[in-house]
């Protein structure tokens, strides 16, 4: 099973990719590691190595304390709403509001079909 908060820190070295416009393949070369490795570390279904880390972080402008702040974030659990409204918020707070509203939509309709509901009588 992985690791809510290794999935947390992966999505973000994702983000952090594709910011700066680089692939997988590109990180992984300069990295001298494989593509697999690279998706593993985004995927959460493995942690780079420290040195790894740092270069990583190096690379694609990642900051290490927000990595760190991920990792031991108490509020990161199994429940992918979570990691939906983290997402949501990095988002808001870049002022992005298109790019929200079209992540939200799904989850929008997805909760309204199959999340809790309201309770009736005491």
């Amino acid at each position: 099973m992985i690791d809510p908060r290794q999935a947390a820190v992966g999505a973000y070295f994702r983000r952090r990719r594709q910011a700066n416009d680089l692939t997988q393949e590109n990180v992984a070369d300069k990295l001298l590691v494989t593509t697999k490795t690279i998706s593993d570390w985004e995927n959460g279904r493995e942690p780079p190595a420290f040195d790894n880390l740092m270069r990583l972080c190096d690379l694609i402008g990642a900051d290490i304390r927000e990595v760190q702040r991920l990792y031991l974030d108490r509020r990161v659990h199994s429940d992918p709403f979570d990691a939906i409204e983290a997402e949501a918020r990095e988002i808001l707070d870049a002022g992005d509001q298109a790019m929200l509203n079209d992540l939200l939509r799904p989850l929008r309709r997805f909760w309204l079909r199959f999340g809790p509901k309201p309770r009736s009588g005491p």
